[in-house]
């Protein structure tokens, strides 16, 4: 299942009581008929000044004093000069029909997409920030667990790295939490992760190696960098089981769009996160303490803790770092020392 961006927003609408909650009739649609997927004759007070247009789709007609008559091929645009109740006459069977401010017809839409900042406790661009950001959050607290995605909108590959020979370090996407798993494709076997002390400790002629790869290092050439070693003397793939963030940022062009991730299942969370972000906003008129921790609290008990900045970067060196034990009497001659946790010596 799937949900859009357009369908949260609204509910935290609804939620935080926001643009007046159900105002217009049928949940807060700009539609203003009540049951427009089932037509039947009805009144609505309308008010002076304001342009209508009256449109359906189907067969038969819809009419009113002002209006005239509209049918699936002909909309009508009216502007009462004075407030008060107009009955709208089905006849025949409309499939829908469908009341809107404006001299147009649009697509169906909810109310507060066409208000001003100034009708709204958020503003239109504000809740779409709050979504993203509530997304962000979100898969921050709860990566996604991937093997199979290739392409990222940052055009670097999530889960698949092509070889070129004589080329040791790569980049990897920025929306990778960490790197669970390496796969060279030419052995099919795994490679062992190595930190960048445990190679110039133990592999002190690693730069001048080649030949085909059997561990990798990351940050060696910088953040989301993994280096390979021996470097490769041949073109050859390396598959990666990873934990990653969401790939989608939403715009407002895109809000209507189905997302793929996450489930159906979380938008409870989303919206929570939505509010969370909100009550933090600068804003005289919209932070709110108490509903802030209240917030706070329920997103970490629907999604997890928050986690700091070093937090995340200790998930990311210690994914997949195997440890070595050697014998307690084992004596490094380098340095002069007994050691412990020493790596698998593989030059």
């Amino acid at each position: 299942m799937s949900f859009t961006a357009l369908d949260v927003i609204h509910q935290f609408r609804l939620d935080v009581n926001d643009y007046g909650g159900n105002a217009g009739g049928n949940d807060g649609y700009v539609n203003l008929f009540t049951s427009p997927d089932s037509p039947a004759t009805q009144t609505l007070t309308l008010m002076s000044g304001q342009a209508y247009t009256l449109s359906m789709t189907g067969t038969g007609s819809i009419a009113a004093t002002g209006f005239g008559t509209a049918t699936s091929s002909t909309s009508q645009t009216y502007t009462p000069t004075a407030t008060g109740p107009v009955a709208f006459t089905v006849t025949g069977s409309p499939t829908t029909i469908r009341l809107e401010r404006g001299s147009s017809v649009t697509s169906d839409a909810y109310m507060w997409e066409q208000m001003s900042k100034e009708q709204l406790i958020w503003g239109n661009d504000q809740a779409l920030r709050f979504f993203n950001r509530s997304m962000e959050e979100f898969f921050r607290r709860r990566p996604v667990v991937d093997n199979t995605t290739n392409d990222d909108t940052d055009s670097i590959d999530l889960t698949e790295i092509t070889l070129v020979a004589s080329t040791r370090d790569y980049a990897y996407s920025p929306k990778i939490q960490t790197i669970e798993k390496v796969v060279l494709n030419s052995t099919g076997l795994e490679l062992e992760k190595w930190t960048p002390d445990s190679l110039a400790e133990y592999a002190y002629n690693w730069r001048t190696l080649s030949g085909v790869p059997k561990i990798y290092v990351e940050g060696l050439n910088g953040p989301y960098s993994i280096s390979f070693i021996p470097k490769p003397s041949a073109a050859d793939t390396v598959y990666l089981n990873v934990r990653r963030l969401g790939l989608t940022t939403v715009t407002w062009a895109t809000r209507t769009t189905a997302l793929t991730e996450p489930d159906d299942v979380w938008q409870d969370a989303i919206i929570c996160g939505m509010k969370m972000f909100a009550y933090m906003a600068q804003d005289a008129d919209a932070r709110q303490p108490e509903l802030l921790q209240d917030a706070r609290d329920q997103f970490a008990a629907m999604v997890g803790p928050s986690l700091t900045a070093e937090e995340v970067e200790n998930r990311r060196q210690s994914a997949n770092l195997r440890v070595r034990y050697q014998p307690a009497a084992s004596f490094h001659r380098d340095h002069r020392r007994y050691t412990r946790n020493v790596p698998d010596r593989l030059f």
